[in-house]
């Protein structure tokens, strides 16, 4: 078997992967124009506060979350298809244990992580060791793996999130530097990623700090990852994921 013979198959979980993060990309986006994420403002009885709450009025579909089984799965594939392929360059056997390690604990990893690559050159076992693949060593390869267990037994939760910006149309009617210091304290508390079920409150402006006027701003929705990764939008996330497990690869062709 020729090197291209063994690159071949891990290109192409990489670019089933690619496609489908484009897929999402595209399901998502016909998701959101739906507006299954709606914003309502109210003042508060009690307190004479502003609240601008998230109201979900559609849960994500089953098919997005379909799309981001498949790309993670791909991506974590093409890693077992690289030891695979070190082990067939280093001419030996693949057997039924034959895997990319990712594991509990360094332990874990030294005992049967290390079953997993037997058959591969000193050199690749050298450089699979120095990713240190397991729970609290690599934690892009630990995400990548825990994604892929969950969705193997059900789908992984997705939930609403914000885009790192939202929009206050009232310079017209005030000067918004009279009252950049709220905002900025909003920035700063905002914008810690996290993922929201509905009711989950977006704003509020206390009574004292409030405007002469009621103009909520506008915010921008995303989907997210509701665990492993919460709060990080899926499409980017994705990509992500696929940049460093293309970086990983790249460091071991000159072995295969």
């Amino acid at each position: 078997m020729s090197k291209l013979d063994r690159v071949a198959p891990i290109k192409a979980k990489i670019k089933r992967a690619k496609k489908h993060i484009d897929d999402l990309d595209s399901a998502i986006d016909l998701f959101l124009e739906r507006e299954p994420y709606r914003q309502v403002g109210h003042d508060d009885v009690e307190t004479g506060d502003r609240v601008v709450a998230l109201r979900v009025v559609e849960e994500v579909p089953s098919e997005i979350l379909t799309i981001v089984g498949d790309a993670i799965h791909n991506l974590r594939a093409s890693l077992d298809y690289l030891v695979a392929s070190l082990v067939l360059a280093n001419g030996k056997a693949v057997n039924t244990r034959t895997a990319f390690p990712i594991c509990q604990s360094l332990d874990d990893f030294n005992t049967r992580g290390m079953r997993q690559i037997e058959g591969v050159s000193r050199d690749a076992s050298d450089l699979i060791q120095a990713l240190r693949p397991y729970k609290g060593g690599n934690a892009t390869l630990w995400r990548l793996h825990s994604l892929d267990i969950i969705d193997k037994h059900r789908f992984l939760i997705a939930l609403a999130c914000y885009n790192d910006w939202f929009q206050w149309d009232v310079d017209a009617i005030i000067p918004l530097d009279a009252f950049f210091p709220t905002i900025k304290r909003g920035h700063r508390e905002l914008w810690s990623r996290m993922a929201l079920k509905d009711g989950a409150i977006l704003l509020r402006i206390k009574r004292v700090d409030r405007m002469p006027v009621n103009v909520d701003p506008e915010f921008s929705f995303q989907i997210a990852f509701g665990e492993v990764c919460e709060g990080e939008p899926l499409v980017p996330s994705l990509f992500q994921l696929t940049n460093a497990i293309v970086g990983i690869i790249e460091v071991f062709l000159p072995l295969l």
